[in-house]
C-alpha cells in the first residue's frame, strides 16, 4: 500500500530508489522563491559546517504546556522552566511566550468610565513586538493514493478553510502531495508567510488525479500479492511501487534540520486495519516513518477524507491507521471531515494544540557529528502537562551527507530564497528563448565573479544547470565538474543550452564544492513561445561588450562548443566569437557609448522574406521615441530563421531609464515584431 513506480527526476538511494521531488511551483515565476526562513541565530548555525568549525550558538526549544483540563498555561517565566540537555542541566539564557487569544468568545469588556477613557484626539502610539525566533509551521500534506475526487475536493476546502480562518501572522505553511504516479513527494509550495502563493498552491496540488480505494485498483495498476499493490511500468512490466513510508521517512529526515515544530497536516482515507493486520511489515514500516516524523518533531494531524459508506463496515476504512500515524509521530487524528460545517471544529482543535507555546534558548558547543541528542523540559512547580520536542540533531559535514540529503541539498539551493543549508553567493545569469527547435530551444548565459566565488569553490566543484517547468519538473538538468583551483583568478563565464516545449520556465545554475557543501547560485525566468503557423516573431537579445580572452567555463552546446581553452566561435547560436566578447547582464548603459547584441528572429511561411531590423529608446519621462542607428556586423540564415549580430549606439540623452526596443519588420506585409529591455543610462 502507498507504493508506487519510479518516474524520473532526481533520483537518490536509500532502500532502493526513493523518489523526493521537490515539486515548488510558481510562486516561482513571478517574483522571489519560496522560502525557508529559519530563526537568526539558527541561520548563522546552520552556516557553521561550511567551514567545519568548532562554536557555541543559541539552540531554541519550542515548549507547550498545558493544565489537567488541556488549557493552555499562559503565566510562565524564564525562571519557572528547567531544561536538560542529554540529561546535562542547561542555562536558559533567551526566551519567548507566543500566546494567542484564546477559541471560545470571551464576553465584551466593561466600559471603562468616562474618567479613564482616552481623548479621541489623543494619537495612538502602536508598539511593535519583536520579531519571532521560532514561529509556527505547518505543511499540508494531500495523500493522492489514498484519497478520491470528493476527499481531494475536501481537502482543498478544508485547507483554504485553515488558510483564511486559523493562520496566525508569522505562521509559514508549505503545500506537498504523494502520488505514486505523479512523482512521488511534491512539495508545491515550500513554508512561505505569503498565503496567495498557498492557495495558487492547493490549486495546483488537487489537479492531479486521485487513486481508488484499497481494493479497487487504481488507474492500470492489477492486485497484487500480500495485500501490495503493483502497477505496469514505463516498460509495459509490472513492477512493485516505491513505498509511501520510505518516501516521508527520508523528508523527515530532512525536516530534522528546521529548527521547532513541524506540523502535518495530513489528508487520506487511509489504510484498512485489516490490512495492516495481514502485513506485519507494512504495519513495521509505518510505525518506523511515524517514530521518525517525531524525531524531527514533526507531528502528525490526520484527517480522514473517507466518505461515510453505509455498506462498508468498520475494518474496510482507513481511520486506525491515520490514528496510529498520529499517536506514533506525536499528532492526533481527527474525524471524518464531513461537511464544510465541521471545519471549524477540526482546524480550531489543531489551533488549541499548536498556537500557545513558549521558546527557551540556551548556548550550545556544536560539534559536526549528527548525532542526535535528547531533550528534556520541567517546571520547578506545578501540575502541568509539558509537551516538547524530542531531541534534535547536530549538523554533519557535507562529505556524510547520505545521497538523499546531497540531492535535498541541491533542491533547497535551487529553490529557497533563504536555503537552510546556508547563504550562497548570488551571481548574474539571462535565460533566453532562442528557437522552436526543440532540442535547444534556450540559451542559459551566466558571469561568474571570482572574487565573490572565494571559497565556495574548491579542486572539486559540480556546476548544475537546472530548468523547471511550471509544475515544478525538471526538463532539463545538466552536470559537469570543475577544479576551480586551477581556473585563473578573474571573472568567469558560462554557455549552455537546453531543451523545453512552449512555456513559463524558472532556470537555475548552482556552483556546489563537492567537499564542503559551500555554494554559489544564480536565477532567472524564461518564457518560451509556442511555434506559429504564420508571421515573425523576435526573440530577446543577448547584450554584450567586448573581451578578449574571456574563460568559459564546460557548458553544453551543440555543434560547436565553446572551448575552455578559450576561443572556439559560438557560430551555431548567436554568430559571436567568445574570444572576442562576453555577455552583457547588466542594465546600466554610458551615454554615447557603443553597445553589441545578437538575436534571433523567426518567421513562418515564404521562405525567402527580408526582415528589417531597427531599434529605439523609449523616453517613459517624455513619452517619445528616440531613434538608435544599428550596424549589423555578421548575419545568418536558415531554415525559418534569421540571426543578428550587430553594433548599436547610445544616445546623448538625460541619465534616467529608457526601454530599449528592437522592431523585426517584413517590409512587404507590414508585420511586425518588438522585443523590449528596460536600460538605465548615465
Amino acid at each position: 500500500m502507498w507504493r508506487g513506480h519510479h518516474i524520473k527526476k532526481i533520483k537518490a538511494k536509500s532502500k532502493g530508489i526513493i523518489l523526493i521531488s521537490f515539486y515548488i511551483v510558481l510562486g516561482f515565476l513571478a517574483g522571489p522563491l519560496p522560502h525557508l526562513i529559519p530563526a537568526p541565530q539558527e541561520a548563522a548555525r546552520l552556516q557553521k559546517p561550511l567551514q567545519h568549525e568548532v562554536s557555541v550558538t543559541l539552540k531554541l526549544i519550542q515548549v507547550y504546556v498545558t493544565d489537567t483540563d488541556g488549557k493552555p498555561v499562559m503565566h510562565l517565566n524564564k525562571s519557572d522552566f528547567l531544561l536538560f540537555d542529554n540529561g546535562e542541566p542547561q542555562t536558559i539564557t533567551d526566551f519567548e511566550k507566543h500566546m494567542a487569544p484564546i477559541s471560545r468568545p470571551e464576553p465584551a469588556p466593561l466600559e471603562k468610565p468616562a474618567s479613564e477613557k482616552k481623548p479621541k484626539n489623543e494619537a495612538s502610539v502602536p508598539t511593535a513586538a519583536p520579531p519571532s525566533r521560532l514561529n509556527r509551521k505547518f505543511f499540508f500534506l494531500i495523500d493522492l493514493d489514498k484519497n478520491d475526487l470528493p476527499g481531494v475536493a475536501k481537502s482543498r476546502n478544508a485547507a483554504l478553510h485553515f488558510l483564511e480562518k486559523q493562520v496566525l501572522p508569522g505562521d509559514e505553511i508549505g503545500v506537498l502531495s504523494y502520488s505514486p504516479y505523479y512523482g512521488g513527494l511534491k512539495v508545491y509550495e515550500y513554508l512561505t508567510s505569503d498565503y496567495q502563493k498557498i492557495r495558487e498552491a492547493l490549486d495546483r496540488a488537487t489537479k492531479d488525479v486521485p487513486g481508488r480505494h484499497f481494493g479497487e485498483g487504481a488507474g492500470n495498476a492489477s492486485q497484487g500479492i500480500e495485500g501490495g499493490i503493483w502497477v505496469f511500468g514505463d516498460i509495459g512490466h509490472v513492477v512493485p511501487r516505491i513505498k509511501f513510508t520510505d518516501v516521508i521517512r527520508n523528508f523527515a529526515r530532512i525536516l530534522r534540520y528546521i529548527p521547532g515544530y513541524k506540523n502535518i497536516i495530513f489528508f487520506s482515507q487511509g489504510i484498512p486495519m485489516s490490512v495492516l493486520a495481514k502485513d506485519m511489515f507494512m504495519r513495521q514500516d509505518m510505525e518506523d516513518m511515524s517514530r521518525e516524523l517525531a524525531s524531527s518533531n514533526a507531528p502528525v494531524y490526520a484527517i480522514n477524507t473517507e466518505t461515510p459508506n453505509p455498506y462498508s463496515s468498520k475494518g474496510s476504512m482507513g481511520e486506525d491507521s491515520l490514528k496510529l500515524i498520529a499517536d506514533r509521530s506525536g499528532g492526533k487524528a481527527l474525524e471524518k471531515i464531513g461537511a464544510a460545517s465541521r471545519y471549524e471544529k477540526f482546524f480550531q482543535e489543531i489551533q488549541d494544540l499548536t498556537r500557545n507555546y513558549y521558546v527557551l534558548g540556551y548556548p550550545v558547543r556544536e560539534t559536526w557529528d549528527g548525532k542526535f541528542h535528547k531533550i528534556k523540559v520541567e517546571l520547578r512547580q506545578g501540575n502541568y502537562r509539558i509537551q516538547t520536542q524530542a531531541g534534535y540533531f547536530n549538523p554533519k559535514l557535507f562529505s556524510d551527507y547520505s545521497d538523499v540529503e546531497k540531492e535535498m541539498h541541491l533542491l533547497d539551493l535551487a529553490f529557497a530564497e533563504k536555503p537552510l543549508s546556508q547563504t550562497p553567493v548570488r551571481f548574474p545569469m539571462i535565460a533566453l528563448a532562442c528557437s522552436f527547435d526543440p532540442e535547444n530551444d534556450l540559451c542559459l548565459a551566466a558571469r561568474i565573479p571570482a572574487g565573490a566565488i572565494g571559497e565556495k569553490a574548491g579542486k572539486k566543484t559540480e556546476v548544475f544547470s537546472l530548468v523547471f517547468d511550471a509544475r515544478g519538473e525538471i526538463v532539463s538538468e545538466q552536470k559537469s565538474e570543475e577544479d576551480f583551483s586551477r581556473l585563473p583568478q578573474e571573472d568567469l563565464y558560462f554557455l549552455t543550452r537546453a531543451s523545453a516545449p512552449s512555456g513559463i520556465y524558472r532556470c537555475r545554475i548552482v556552483i556546489r564544492n563537492m567537499e564542503t557543501g559551500a555554494a554559489a547560485v544564480a536565477g532567472a525566468e524564461v518564457s518560451v513561445p509556442p511555434k506559429m503557423e504564420k508571421g515573425i516573431l523576435l526573440f530577446a537579445p543577448i547584450l554584450l561588450k567586448p573581451e578578449r580572452g574571456a574563460f568559459y567555463l564546460k557548458g553544453h552546446l551543440p555543434k560547436a562548443t565553446v572551448d575552455r581553452t578559450r576561443g572556439a566561435v559560438f557560430a551555431d547560436l548567436f554568430l559571436f566569437d567568445p574570444a572576442q566578447y562576453v555577455p552583457w547582464m547588466e542594465k546600466t548603459f554610458k551615454k554615447n557609448t557603443e553597445a553589441w547584441a545578437s538575436f534571433r528572429c523567426a518567421f513562418a511561411g515564404e521562405p525567402d522574406r527580408t526582415i528589417k531590423i531597427s531599434a529605439f529608446l523609449f523616453d517613459r519621462t517624455a513619452r517619445e521615441e528616440i531613434p538608435i542607428s544599428l550596424t549589423i556586423i555578421n548575419k545568418k540564415e536558415e531554415s525559418g530563421m534569421k540571426t543578428f549580430f550587430v553594433r548599436f549606439q547610445i544616445p546623448d540623452v538625460e541619465p534616467d531609464e529608457y526601454t530599449f526596443c528592437l522592431v523585426a519588420e517584413d517590409p512587404e506585409s507590414g508585420e511586425k515584431s518588438m522585443i523590449a529591455n528596460d536600460f538605465i543610462i548615465e
